[in-house]
């Protein structure tokens, strides 16, 4: 199988998933080409000159922005695509890009053209109606792949929403460096170390969220339903990583007296280093598709606390075994989980946290998982 697939751009936290593939397909005979819609975008602190590959390639682009959101156009798509020649192609990133429409519309004659889609619509504020022309146009668009690559409970619902029973389906869970996160758990033996190097107090409850400071990662509400709590002096929040919303947060911080730390963008090892030091791993979005770094929390051994507008909390969470489940929109919700977390004992924070880790082994295996992913989509 000749697998072509086209992202908006190479990301560090999906390398390893396209290496594992990249194996599988050439154990079989076949080649992997990843096509990189654009080098670079705001608030990603990598390029392409940092991630490439032997099998990616970086298309010309003109990119243009709307507010936050980003639009790319990659005229030359499909002739970089027939010089490949693939069997199948998959489309990562936004169905907005006009690139995925030059595709959809100029589809290669006896290839299957897959979606890999994330997005759900369990969101914590409210969307527009589906009775709409921008709707319609998604669907038509949605309705012109073959079949929908889709990691879990809470994206199939929304994919049916859609397409109902159109195309194929593959189960994609989103994957990482399992084995490299895996080894928090060895590194926990220097943890007073590793609170010295960043600063942290290790006579408080640590809170580890590594996510950029925007609104949608819902922190600002997360910490003023905090605020509230009797436990509030008692716990560490770590943020690793930047974004708008760090003005804002640290005005929240400062008002409210809560101990949050602020570490700007961290790489994979240190993020590592800072899951090994803390005791939950906490993300309140207010909209996540999937995020990886729930994943990356699981395979640290951590217990869980994220929202219920998660895209992999139906997978990763087993209430109150390993985590719990909240509702950013509702500070007594927040606080019933920010006190479960400060009233838990170390034994049942070890013991969810070793839960978390057979999850994600279960589950989110990368190489398991890839050789899986490849032979299910060589079938169809």
């Amino acid at each position: 199988m000749r697998l072509a697939i086209v992202t908006n751009i190479i990301t560090p936290y999906r390398r390893n998933f396209y290496e594992e593939i990249n194996k599988v397909l050439q154990r079989e005979g076949g080649e992997l080409r990843v096509f990189a819609m654009t080098d670079s975008l705001p608030l990603r602190p990598w390029t392409y000159e940092d991630l490439k590959s032997t099998y990616t390639e970086l298309l010309p682009v003109k990119k243009f922005f709307v507010g936050e959101n980003d639009y790319l156009i990659n005229l030359s798509v499909n002739k970089r695509l027939r010089a490949f020649n693939p069997n199948k192609v998959i489309i990562a990133g936004s169905w907005t890009y006009p690139t995925l429409w030059l595709m959809l519309l100029h589809k290669l004659k006896s290839v299957k053209y897959y979606f890999w889609t994330e997005s759900h619509s369990v969101r914590g504020f409210e969307v527009t109606s589906k009775n709409n022309l921008i709707f319609k146009f998604k669907r038509y668009l949605y309705n012109k792949f073959d079949g929908y690559c889709t990691p879990g409970i809470y994206a199939n619902e929304n994919l049916n929403s859609i397409v109902g029973n159109h195309g194929e389906r593959v189960k994609l869970p989103n994957l990482v460096d399992n084995k490299f996160y895996e080894e928090a758990i060895s590194k926990r033996d220097n943890r007073n170390t590793i609170c010295k190097l960043y600063g942290l107090d290790d006579n408080k409850r640590r809170f580890i969220t590594p996510a950029r400071l925007v609104s949608l990662k819902g922190l600002d509400l997360f910490f003023l339903a905090v605020a509230k709590s009797k436990y509030k002096d008692n716990a560490e929040f770590v943020l690793a990583g930047d974004g708008p919303e760090k003005e804002k947060l640290q005005e929240i911080a400062e008002s409210n007296k809560i101990d949050i730390k602020f570490l700007g963008y961290c790489n994979q090892n240190q993020v590592r280093e800072l899951y090994a030091c803390s005791d939950v791993f906490l993300l309140p979005s207010l909209s996540d598709a999937n995020p990886l770094t729930s994943i990356e929390g699981a395979f640290s051994g951590l217990p869980l606390c994220v929202s219920k507008y998660t895209g992999n909390s139906p997978e990763l969470c087993k209430v109150k075994e390993n985590g719990i489940i909240f509702d950013t929109n509702k500070p007594s919700s927040i606080i019933e989980a920010f006190e479960f977390f400060m009233e838990a004992s170390e034994e049942w924070l070890a013991s969810a946290g070793n839960t978390s880790l057979q999850i994600a082994k279960d589950g989110f295996d990368c190489v398991t998982e890839s050789e899986k992913f490849i032979i299910q989509l060589s079938q169809l």
